[in-house]
């Protein structure tokens, strides 16, 4: 199972997907990016990911391997767009840029237990 409800993510552990996001209101030029963060409630960040926009749009893959170790519980997601990002040289993380905008409020993220293991 891998289903969206509003911004509430529900998944079975180890199970993958794909979840597409349109932005509004802006054009993203050629370097902007989106960031995509799931945290556990202890705040551990358990993925992340930097996509480029193409048409105002990014998607992100859920792969067996990004949550088949996790707990089963809570965890919470959110999206951050960042104009023309700056990176931390040693790290390769995004610090700042020109501008950043969190356009979903940070959201529900349901693991689900299984009992069979991939």
């Amino acid at each position: 199972m891998f289903v969206v409800r509003g911004t509430t993510i529900e998944l079975h552990r180890g199970d993958t997907g794909v979840i597409g996001i349109t932005a509004t209101g802006y054009t993203f030029g050629n370097n902007d990016r989106a960031l995509f963060t799931l945290k556990s409630k202890s705040g551990a960040v358990v993925k992340q990911g930097v996509y480029a926009m193409e048409n105002n749009r990014f998607q992100v893959e859920f792969v067996n391997a990004d949550t088949d170790s996790l707990d089963s519980g809570e965890y919470e997601w959110d999206v951050r767009y960042v104009v023309n990002p700056q990176y931390d040289q040693t790290t390769g993380r995004i610090v700042d840029g020109d501008g950043v905008a969190t356009p979903i409020d940070p959201s529900e993220c349901k693991i689900r237990r299984t009992v069979g293991q991939i």
